[in-house]
């Protein structure tokens, strides 16, 4: 496999193989960064120490190391800066699942591991094993994946009285309307056609839409970290 050979996996780029041919969607990885600098404020300034687990400065460290992955897609636009993306988010899916599943519901850590290390093998057999053969997933269906977890996990939530049971409720829709634009990305590429003649395509508003819903999770991680579910069980 030739971990330098260009991608042409977006309406905007075409088949230019400038670093600048996705200027929107290179603009809008920014908003991951943004959003990764925010949460890691939010985590130093929301109260004493010991209201502060490290473990959110990773999550936060992590979306700021996706949105430097994802600039090198949408610049260098290389199979490498693919598979780094691929291995941040990974990262993150399955850290934030454990935490979840450990401070939402509450689930003893070593079946909580268990769980996330199978998920996590799923999510790399499906998106990183079929990249090293250079069979490597269209990026549209990174977002599948933690979507089903997410739809899985809202309903217990609620069940249980769970007040971030709404936001992960809206970080679904999000990632949903995210991976829709992502799916129509290339199919509907000519739509977005404009009088100058340049595509704009639609990945960048799928940037907009799931980073929104990282932040909603993520957010909702700080606030409700060590509050305790009530209700069923």
């Amino acid at each position: 496999m030739d971990w330098l050979q260009p991608l042409f996996s977006y309406c905007e780029r075409g088949s230019d193989t400038a670093i600048w041919a996705e200027p929107l969607n290179v603009v809008t990885t920014g908003l991951w960064f943004i959003i990764g600098i925010w949460l890691w404020v939010l985590v130093r300034t929301q109260g004493l120490s010991y209201q502060r687990p490290p473990i959110q400065y990773v999550l936060a460290l992590l979306i700021i190391l996706i949105s430097a992955a994802d600039f090198g897609v949408h610049t260098q636009a290389t199979q490498v800066d693919k598979f780094l993306v691929l291995l941040s988010l990974l990262a993150f899916s399955a850290l934030y699942l454990y935490l979840a599943l450990t401070r939402f519901l509450r689930v003893q850590h070593k079946p909580a591991l268990i769980i996330t290390a199978v998920l996590s093998l799923l999510g790399s057999l499906v998106a990183i094993v079929p990249c090293l053969i250079g069979y490597c997933v269209p990026m549209s269906a990174l977002g599948l994946l933690p979507l089903i977890v997410l739809v899985i996990l809202t309903p217990i939530l609620h069940r249980r009285n769970h007040p971030a049971t709404r936001w992960l409720a809206g970080a679904s829709v999000l990632l949903a309307l995210a991976l829709v634009m992502n799916v129509l990305d290339q199919p509907l590429c000519q739509a977005t056609l404009t009088q100058a003649g340049y595509v704009l395509g639609w990945h960048y508003l799928g940037h907009i839409s799931s980073a929104i819903a990282v932040f909603v999770l993520t957010q909702a991680m700080i606030q409700f970290y060590r509050y305790a579910a009530v209700g069923k069980h």
